[in-house]
C-alpha cells in the first residue's frame, strides 16, 4: 500500500511554526474580546471560509441578509469576483435584489479575527480560528462545506452548532469540531436550494455554453481531490487518478489472479458512457492539483461553470446522473431520485490512508451503488440513458442507512432553524425567520 502524506517544501517547517504562532496569538485576542472584556457584540453577521465560491457561504449570506436587519458581511479573497458570484446565486434563487444587501470585504487575517470576535453572528464554511465557545447573545454556527464521510480534526473554535444532511456521520463530525452531544444540529444546506428546481430554458442555454447537449443525457463525475497545493507544499490524500489509470489498466491486461477483481480504470468510464449515448462531464474538486483532462467528454472547473451564468450546484441539479466517491454531494442529490453511483478505484487505500473515512465501513454503506466491475459500470450508464434510476432498491437502502435529512424543504428552512436557535439564546428585534 502506498503511503500518502504531505510533501514538505524547503522552509515548510519554519512556515508551520509561524502559522502555529499566529493561531495562538489569534486565540488569545479572541479570548480577550469574547471572555475577559465581555464586550457587547456589534449588530452584524460575518460569514467566511476558505473558498470564495463555496455555495453554502454565498446562499447563507443572501439568506441571512433577507432575515436580518443588521449588517451582513461576507469576507472574500477576491471581493469583486464574489460580488459577481452573489449576483448569479441570487438570480438562481429568484431573489436578485438580495445581492446588494450583502457587504463583501477583503478577507485578511486581521479583519477575520476582529470581525469574528466583535460580531453577534458568525457563520463559517470552514473552521479557521481557534476561539472560545460563543456565549449568548452571540451565535456562531458551522455551515459546513459538505460534512461527508472523510475524517478531519479542527481546532477548537467558537461554533456551537452545525448544519448536516446525513446523520450517519454526525458523531464523527461532533468529535472533529470538539462539540458535545447536546450541541445544536440543523438539517439541510442552503446551497441545495439551487439543486432541486426543474430545468428551464436558461439552464439549457447555459449547458450549451458549457459544451453539453441539453437534449442528450449527461453524467456529472465529481471525484474528491487526491492532491492539493497548500502554500509551498503539496498535501496528498490519495494517488492521482492518472496514476490509478496506469495501474488498473495494467491489472486488467494481466492474466487473472486469485483475489478481488480490480475496479475499472478511470479511462474505462468514457467508453462505457459513449456506448449508451451518455455524455460524461468531470468536475474536478476546487482544490484538486491535477487537471483530470482526457478522462471525460468535458472537464469543467468552477470558474468555467460560473462564467456560463449558473453555479456548480445548479449544474449538479441539471445532471441526469451523478458519479462521485467520498463526497457529501451523494446525500444532497438523493431527493432528485436520479441515478447515483460511487466510483472508488482506490477505496481500500483511501480508507486506510492519511486522512481516512468515518465509520461505518464505506463499502458496506454504499452497497450495490459501488461501480466495482465492468458490469456495474455498464448498468449505471444504461440506466441513465433510459431515464431510469440506477439500482433503486440499493439507492433506497443507502438513503436510510446514511440517515439522509436532505430535501428541498430542509434546504429552504436551514437558516430559519439557525435563526430560531439564535433567538432562543437571546432576543434580537433585528432578526426574524422568513
Amino acid at each position: 500500500m502506498h503511503r500518502l502524506s504531505r510533501v514538505l517544501a524547503p522552509g515548510d517547517l519554519a512556515g508551520r511554526v509561524v502559522r502555529r504562532a499566529r493561531r495562538v496569538a489569534d486565540h488569545l485576542r479572541l479570548v480577550v474580546v469574547m471572555r475577559i472584556r465581555q464586550r457587547t457584540p456589534l449588530d452584524q453577521a460575518v460569514l467566511y471560509g476558505l473558498n470564495d465560491d463555496e455555495e453554502n457561504l454565498l446562499c447563507a449570506a443572501l439568506g441571512w441578509a433577507d432575515r436580518y436587519g443588521g449588517s451582513t458581511i461576507l469576507l472574500a479573497a477576491d471581493p469583486p469576483r464574489v460580488r459577481a458570484l452573489l449576483a448569479v446565486e441570487a438570480a438562481l434563487l429568484g431573489t436578485p435584489g438580495l445581492a446588494d444587501r450583502v457587504e463583501v470585504r477583503p478577507r485578511t487575517r486581521r479583519t477575520l479575527v476582529r470581525l469574528h470576535g466583535r460580531s453577534r453572528y458568525v457563520l463559517t464554511s470552514h473552521v479557521v480560528l481557534a476561539a472560545p465557545r460563543a456565549r449568548a447573545p452571540r451565535t456562531h454556527v458551522h455551515l459546513g462545506h459538505g460534512l461527508g464521510p472523510k475524517t478531519y480534526r479542527n481546532v477548537r473554535s467558537s461554533e456551537s452548532g452545525f448544519l448536516s444532511a446525513a446523520r450517519v456521520w454526525d458523531p464523527a463530525h461532533r468529535r472533529a469540531m470538539r462539540l458535545d452531544p447536546a450541541a445544536a444540529r440543523f438539517s439541510g444546506f442552503p446551497r441545495d436550494q439551487v439543486l432541486y428546481p426543474p430545468r428551464t430554458p436558461a439552464d439549457d442555454h447555459a449547458l450549451r455554453w458549457l459544451g453539453i447537449d441539453p437534449d442528450r443525457p449527461f453524467v456529472l463525475w465529481m471525484p474528491t481531490f487526491r492532491r492539493t497545493r497548500i502554500g509551498g507544499s503539496v498535501w496528498a490524500e490519495g494517488r492521482a487518478l492518472t496514476d490509478l489509470t496506469t495501474e488498473l489498466a495494467g491489472s486488467a491486461r494481466a492474466a487473472p489472479a486469485p483475489g478481488p477483481v480490480p475496479a475499472p480504470a478511470p479511462t474505462a468510464l468514457r467508453p462505457a458512457a459513449r456506448h449508451h449515448g451518455v455524455q460524461l462531464v468531470v468536475k474536478p474538486h476546487p482544490v484538486e492539483h491535477d487537471a483530470l483532462t482526457g478522462l471525460a467528454d468535458r472537464t469543467l472547473t468552477n470558474p468555467a461553470i460560473w462564467a456560463a451564468g449558473i453555479s456548480p450546484y445548479r449544474l449538479i441539479g441539471l445532471a441526469d446522473g451523478l458519479l462521485t466517491d467520498y463526497s457529501s454531494v451523494a446525500v444532497e442529490v438523493l431527493p432528485l431520485q436520479r441515478s447515483l453511483a460511487f466510483y472508488c478505484p482506490d477505496l481500500d487505500e483511501f480508507e486506510h490512508g492519511v486522512r481516512g473515512l468515518c465509520p461505518p465501513d464505506y463499502r458496506a454503506l454504499v452497497g450495490r451503488l459501488l461501480l466495482d466491475d465492468a458490469a456495474a459500470l455498464d448498468a449505471f450508464f444504461r440506466a441513465v440513458a433510459g431515464g431510469q434510476r440506477f439500482r433503486p432498491v440499493a439507492a433506497g437502502r443507502f438513503t436510510q442507512v446514511v440517515g439522509s435529512t436532505a430535501s428541498a424543504q430542509a434546504a429552504a428552512g436551514a437558516l430559519d432553524e439557525v435563526v430560531r436557535h439564535a433567538l432562543d439564546r437571546a432576543p434580537d428585534p433585528l432578526l426574524r425567520p422568513r
